[in-house]
């Protein structure tokens, strides 16, 4: 019996040792993800680093400055470490993953448009044509909380004549203040023939396009007129 219970024992002491050193690891890993935070659903340590440099940067300050909504804020810092990921397939992909998978498809959308570049054109923009600050913070996230209806991303592949009707069709039934057309590479060349067109079907909007020669983005910025361009001086 000496024998089978030298056995037992040892199998006991291994069983504690391994129980051990897995609570080692979950607490090791709960740490971890206290000390990240809201950012522990990322699970790459690396990208997480990258995500909190993004909050140095000045133009996170002018987003800060405008955007109010705690998880309107986190995927934008989310688009400018997408962009900063811009050379590593890997690494982009998997962020890209973890944001849908948190926020769903509309969260990546408003990532992207943080990405892009969007977000910030569009805020110079603003700055002209409101009344004060709160104007400007309620048309910025206005399209952010429904990114789907005021942003259309024009990919190569697309239909020019669709997109118009999707643009048309937006300004029509909804009277939106902003419709933003976005395009890159050899889709922008599309992107001249669909606002061409969009242009002779909508009245009182009018049409700002920006185009960025080192990236080759192109941004068209279709924008409804302030009420006194509308009425008629009498």
């Amino acid at each position: 019996m000496p024998e089978e219970n030298h056995v037992l024992e040892s199998a006991a002491k291994g069983a504690a040792k391994g129980l051990l050193e897995y609570s080692e690891e979950k607490i090791k890993l709960l740490a971890r993800r206290l000390l990240d935070g809201e950012l522990a659903f990322i699970e790459d340590e690396e990208t997480i680093q990258i995500v909190r440099s993004q909050r140095k940067k000045p133009e996170w300050k002018l987003y800060r400055r405008y955007v109010t909504a705690p998880d309107l804020r986190m995927q934008i810092e989310m688009g400018f470490s997408l962009r900063h990921l811009e050379n590593d397939k890997r690494k982009l992909h998997n962020l890209r993953t973890k944001i849908i998978q948190r926020y769903s498809k509309k969260g990546l959308h408003i990532a992207q448009l943080a990405q892009s570049g969007i977000v910030g054109r569009y805020i110079g923009i603003l700055i002209g044509r409101v009344a004060d600050e709160n104007e400007l913070k309620e048309n910025i996230e206005d399209v952010l909380k429904d990114v789907d209806k005021y942003v259309v991303f024009l990919q190569t592949e697309n239909d020019a004549g669709k997109v118009v009707d999707t643009i048309t069709t937006k300004i029509k039934a909804l009277s939106p203040k902003t419709i933003i057309l976005f395009s890159c590479g050899a889709a922008v060349t599309k992107a001249k023939k669909v606002i061409g067109a969009v242009k002779k079907e909508i009245e009182g909007y009018q049409f700002e396009e920006q185009f960025e020669e080192n990236t080759g983005h192109r941004y068209d910025f279709i924008l409804k007129k302030p009420v006194e361009y509308l009425v008629p001086i009498s």
